[in-house]
């Protein structure tokens, strides 16, 4: 019996990710607090004042009253499409002009001054809605999807960057996880080079309203991102091998 647990205990921790594709995934697991605190280092300042945005019940708050942007780096990719996808939900609307809230920025530069897939926001002054968009770099305007938004309302939104063809591409709500073609996509063509990109950015500003975003995905592949993720097989396998592991000492233990 000892042995077929251990046996278990090993399988389950040489088990690998569910999706090599996914270069990280965030769901904000940490205490409430200032998230570059709670998060122990994986999410640092980028500009703007320390220690303001910060983490309630899982989940980031931004607001357009405070100034820290803050930064999670991966590993650099510079070929094909680089994805992200995050939910959010809106308490106070942006103003009619809005601005951008998540962004990728180019890595191989050293400074946070090259950004790629501008996710924006601004408020209808004549409904009152909630409007996404889609920029690149400074002076790239942003383009904006018609479909409108109503505060309170839980909206999955995912924004690819293609690096052969430098466009932003916007999804929001998206239903088909195995094909982006089948929704109408907004396109931001960037008129740059972007050679690598290894960071995604939260960014605070005036304009943008009160929300909060959860359930943060970076991978390379539009269906990892897409959708809300669960938690890996391999996270799950993971506690099931701790509690093996855990009986096999209490026995030993008891005996």
């Amino acid at each position: 019996m000892k042995k077929s647990l251990l046996v278990l205990a090993v399988i389950a921790w040489a088990v690998l990710p569910a999706s090599a594709a996914v270069i990280f995934q965030e769901s904000f697991p940490y205490a409430d607090g200032s998230l570059i605190t709670v998060s122990s280092g994986t999410w640092a300042t980028s500009s703007g004042t320390v220690g303001q945005m910060d983490v309630a019940s899982g989940k980031v708050n931004l607001t357009s009253t405070e100034s820290e942007d803050t930064n999670r780096d991966f590993t650099a990719t510079g070929s094909g499409t680089l994805f992200f996808g995050l939910t959010t939900v809106f308490s106070a609307l942006p103003t009619a002009t809005g601005s951008y809230f998540a962004h990728f920025w180019d890595k191989e530069t050293g400074a946070n001054t090259d950004f790629f897939g501008r996710l924006t926001v601004r408020q209808t002054p004549s409904t009152s809605q909630l409007l996404f968009g889609i920029a690149n770099d400074t002076g790239n305007t942003a383009v904006y999807s018609a479909t409108e938004f109503a505060l309170g309302s839980t909206i999955r939104i995912v924004v690819g960057f293609d690096f052969s063809t430098m466009t932003s591409t916007l999804w929001i709500n998206p239903v088909d996880v195995s094909s982006p073609s089948v929704v109408d996509p907004v396109v931001a063509v960037f008129t740059g080079a972007a050679t690598t990109l290894g960071g995604l950015s939260l960014r605070q500003a005036t304009g943008i309203g009160t929300f909060t975003v959860d359930d943060l995905v970076v991978g390379t592949t539009f269906g990892d991102v897409v959708a809300i993720p669960e938690p890996s097989t391999s996270a799950l396998l993971s506690g099931a091998a701790g509690m093996i592991l855990w009986t096999l000492r209490r026995r030993r233990t008891v005996a």
